[in-house]
């Protein structure tokens, strides 16, 4: 994959440098675009998060009261599904 060079949402010049752990593709401008390149690949992850006996869902504040989930989320270029969850 050849390397962004301009912000797809803004048109600045991208940059590279350190965010959650990794070095990663972002625009400059953090507080008025906030554009990473997350290089996430189609692979998603999801599972069944148990603890003290109970089972963990997610709930989003914007879902009907009675819609829960699973844990998931895309798994990043070189993660394995145990570090994704």
């Amino acid at each position: 994959m050849s390397k962004m060079n301009f912000c797809p949402q803004c048109g600045k010049t991208l940059t590279t440098r350190e965010k959650d752990g990794k070095e990663r593709i972002l625009c400059p401008d953090e507080e008025d675009c906030g554009y990473v390149f997350w290089n996430n690949p189609t692979p998603v992850v999801a599972a069944i998060v148990e603890h003290e006996g109970e089972i963990i869902l997610a709930r989003n504040a914007a879902w009907p009261p009675t819609w829960y989930a699973l844990i998931t989320g895309f798994l990043e270029a070189g993660e394995t599904p145990s570090e994704g969850i």
